[in-house]
């Protein structure tokens, strides 16, 4: 789908069409909830399940309509063998090093932020209740449409993109550290609407920069790799997650853990408070990321160093023409 996108779509507007992209995620994440909780108490389990059903058949009808030109045929055509389109996909990124720089920062952060991601609701829950995590919940995903609506409008920043990622990352970071000061409702909520705030901008540029940096013909291969490599760290964020609160940190910020006197000090102590450690080492490790990202000189000239590689106006679809 994000490889179809500069297919579809001018140049000038690549921002707004992945500020659409959020737009729905967003959606779906304030209104899904809500809409199958109504559905499930109302008309039960066997009405939503075939909602479910019907968005797809809408989906792929939508999917069905839509005319996809080909992709430009330049010098890296696929082979048609996953091995060796996985290798070339690889080999396009390694001889691209701000790319590759730029991939290997995301997927730190994807690591970082899994951690706070998964424990944000065992965060809330240790000083109140499952309901007012809801809540906090309901508030990030509005801040994530709000975000995400701004952006499909205003298209993101045509310049200077790697500074607005990199410091949407770092101001990211600061926001999960926020979030795991004290344990008042209030600064959580900040932290994480700020967080959602962010991500729409941060996210849709990044994309941006990746649609114009690879060649349409590869952007297939280069985004499935970059997909692979970004969220391969997730998973063991989130099998480390539990058993490094429950049996580390949750210990060391006790009333009389090791870090009670020390850490203790300025975040509290008690259940809780070692997950909220957790989110503020997730916070700096973030903010370390943005600051390694823009201190690479290979990443911060992405944009100078790498020519962009679609045209100015996306291919036009034409019937074919007789031979002759």
């Amino acid at each position: 789908m994000l490889a179809a996108i500069p297919l579809l779509v001018p140049k000038k507007h690549l921002g707004r069409a992945n500020g659409l992209v959020s737009t729905n995620e967003a959606v779906a994440l304030v209104a899904a909830p809500v809409i199958a909780g109504t559905m499930l108490a109302t008309v039960g389990l066997g009405a939503v399940l075939l909602a479910d059903v019907g968005t797809f058949l809408v989906a792929v009808a939508t999917l069905a309509a839509v005319r996809f030109p080909a992709p430009p045929k330049g010098e890296h055509a696929p082979t048609g063998a996953v091995g060796a389109d996985v290798a070339a996909g690889w080999r396009y990124l390694r001889d691209r090093g701000g790319l590759l720089w730029l991939l290997t920062i995301y997927a730190g952060v994807n690591f970082v932020l899994s951690f706070s991601n998964v424990l944000l609701i065992p965060l809330i829950v240790s000083f109140t209740s499952e309901a007012v995590a809801g809540s906090v919940f309901s508030a990030a995903g509005v801040g994530a449409l709000v975000s995400s609506v701004v952006m499909s409008t205003w298209g993101g920043p045509k310049r200077e993109r790697v500074a607005w990622i990199m410091g949407g990352i770092a101001v990211g970071g600061l926001s999960v550290i926020v979030a795991g000061l004290r344990p008042p409702l209030l600064m959580i909520t900040i932290g994480a609407v700020t967080l959602m705030l962010l991500s729409p901008v941060v996210n849709a540029t990044s994309q941006v920069i990746w649609q114009l940096k690879v060649a349409p013909e590869m952007q297939g291969r280069v985004f499935a790799l970059r997909r692979m490599v970004a969220q391969a760290a997730t998973p063991v964020a989130l099998v480390l997650s539990g058993p490094l609160a429950d049996r580390v940190f949750e210990p060391l910020l006790a009333a009389r853990g090791a870090l009670a006197g020390s850490v203790g000090r300025v975040i509290g102590t008690g259940p809780g408070r070692g997950i909220a450690f957790m989110f503020i080492l997730a916070g700096v490790g973030m903010i370390l990321l943005a600051t390694a990202g823009w201190l690479h000189p290979r990443v911060r000239r992405i944009e100078e160093e790498i020519p962009d590689q679609i045209p100015d106006v996306a291919p036009a679809v034409l019937p074919e023409q007789p031979a002759g």
